[in-house]
Parts: structure tokens; C-alpha cells; sequence
């Protein structure tokens, strides 16, 4: 046989020889990339189920009722329409009592029978601590929780009803269909130092924060950066929204 002839011969051979190792390289690849997709999907899923389940709890943001911001002095509470914080008529007393404000401190001075508790032991003279030190005092009335939120220099109390309409209302969470498409890898540029940033909250208070670094990932043949807050060691978080939004 010729020499020459020889050469594709043995090309065709190590190339039909290297067809099934190059073949299982892919199928692994392809299983490694489902299996990846399939841990994705899970994660949703379980980011929903997360989030739907908190939602249906008896202090979850359904039972919300009430936002009340407190003046120095006396601010009486109750479901009279007259009181500073206004409580769901049918569920307490008229006069409930008074929450008394110096600076950033309060104390709840409980009207005779308005029956209040904290941590199950009924109350009648109480300070109060606000959310601002850590976990606040939770008061409770019959179906009703109300305690002290701090936000800047403005004092308030957030009153919830697990029994809101609301939460009996409730049945679930829409979703769109889950998206591979839509599962972008991106990268964690850091700044140095950490980048001022303000963000505006329901309150309509702007809050000055620190970016630690941005997300930064390309789609469709365009570069985009989202400034992160928290930390990359303890988990980065986005705000982030759309028209539907509105404000």
C-alpha cells in the first residue's frame, strides 16, 4: 500500500476511535447542564412556596391594617375615629388608652378593661421598645398586634389584624412559568470604597445606604450593571422594578 494512502487511513482511525469518547464528553456536559437547570427550577419553586407561606401567616404583611405616626405627648388609641391611631371598630374599645411619646421613647398607658397583653401577661403601664432597638414590644388586643416602628426621627405604630380581609382573601401568589432563558450567569465587580446610594421606601423617605459592588451581566449583546446592597459574604440582594410598579 502507499505511504501516503497510509496517513488518512490512520487520521480516520484515531478520529473514529476519538467519535465515542467526544460523544460521552458531551453527554456528560448536556447531563451536567440539566441536572443544573433542574437545582435552578427547585430553587424557584421553593422561593415561592417560601414567600406564599410567609405571606399567610397571622403577622405576615396581609394582616397590615395600620400606620400611625406620633406626635410629642399623649396619643390616644381605640377605634374611635377621633384617635390618633385608629384601631378596627368591633375589635377594640373606643378608648383604649394613650401612647405617650418623649423623643424616640413611648409608653402605653392602657385604659381600665381595654385588655391588652404582651407576651401573654395582660398590661397596664408599659415602655415600649421600637423596632429600631431590635425586636420590638408586641402588644395584643382580642385578634388585633400593634408595636413601635422607628424610620429617621419620626415614631409610629404598625397595627396588624390577623383576621384582615385581606388575609382571608388570599389564595395565592401569579407567577410566570419558569424560564431557562431568563437565568443569566453574571459577575460581582466590588467598589472600593463602597458607593453612596439612596433609596426611596413606601414611607416616602429616601434612605441613605452603601453599594458594595455591582451585578454586571450581558444579554442580548448589551452590558448592564445593578448596584447591590448587603454584602458578598453574607448575600447580595437588588431592588429593582418595572411600569407595573407605579410608585
Amino acid at each position: 500500500m502507499n505511504r501516503n494512502a497510509l496517513i488518512p487511513f490512520a487520521l480516520a482511525l484515531v478520529l473514529g476511535a476519538s467519535l465515542p469518547s467526544l460523544a460521552t464528553a458531551a453527554n456528560a456536559a448536556d447531563t451536567a447542564d440539566n441536572d443544573k437547570e433542574a437545582a435552578w427550577k427547585q430553587e424557584v419553586e421553593a422561593f415561592r412556596k417560601e414567600r406564599y407561606e410567609s405571606l399567610r401567616k397571622e403577622d405576615g404583611w396581609f394582616t397590615l391594617v395600620g400606620l400611625f405616626w406620633l406626635d410629642e405627648g399623649e396619643n390616644a388609641f381605640g377605634s374611635d375615629p377621633g384617635s390618633k391611631v385608629i384601631l378596627p371598630e368591633g375589635k377594640a374599645p373606643k378608648n383604649a388608652g394613650v401612647l405617650v411619646r418623649k423623643g424616640e421613647a413611648v409608653e402605653l398607658r392602657a385604659a381600665p378593661g381595654a385588655k391588652i397583653t404582651s407576651d401573654g401577661k395582660p398590661v397596664a403601664r408599659l415602655a415600649l421598645t421600637s423596632d429600631a432597638k431590635g425586636k420590638p414590644t408586641i402588644l395584643e388586643m382580642g385578634p388585633l398586634s400593634f408595636f413601635v416602628i422607628q424610620r429617621g426621627d419620626r415614631v409610629g405604630v404598625r397595627v396588624k389584624d390577623r383576621q384582615s380581609a385581606a388575609l382571608a382573601a388570599f389564595h395565592g401568589l401569579d407567577s410566570y412559568p419558569i424560564q431557562p432563558a431568563w437565568r443569566i450567569d453574571a459577575r460581582f465587580e466590588p467598589y472600593d470604597p463602597p458607593k453612596p446610594v439612596q433609596i426611596p421606601n413606601i414611607l416616602g423617605q429616601v434612605i441613605d445606604d452603601a453599594s458594595p459592588g455591582a451585578i454586571v451581566f450581558d444579554w442580548q449583546g448589551k452590558t448592564y450593571r445593578l448596584d447591590a446592597l448587603g454584602s458578598a459574604e453574607e448575600g447580595l440582594s437588588l431592588i429593582f422594578g418595572d411600569e407595573t410598579n407605579g410608585k
